[in-house]
């Protein structure tokens, strides 16, 4: 089981994507990528939720060289931020 809430998988030629459980209590993981500083063929990107098993399986196909653990609490604090701006926006545009 992760103990965290998210997690972030860094493959080679900068491929990255971003591994977050839905559910602490559920195991299912969404990848998603967060940046397209590689060719497209390298990047991986799954639209649906899919079982943390599969994780390893996908960990190999993308040549994971380093895995790097977030805290919960820099989640929680970008989500928080990503409101805001949202926010923000929303006010901007119905002035």
């Amino acid at each position: 089981m992760v103990p965290l809430a998210a997690m972030e998988l860094l493959a080679p030629r900068e491929t990255v994507v971003r591994v977050v459980l839905l559910d602490l209590l559920d195991p299912l993981v969404l990848l998603e990528p967060l940046e397209l500083l590689a060719p497209l063929e390298r990047l991986v990107t799954v639209e649906r939720p899919v079982p943390l098993v599969l994780l390893a399986h996908l960990v190999l196909l993308v040549s994971v060289d380093l895995l790097v653990l977030l805290e919960l609490r820099e989640t929680e604090e970008r989500l928080v931020r990503l409101e805001r701006e949202d926010t923000r926006d929303t006010e901007d545009s119905l002035a």
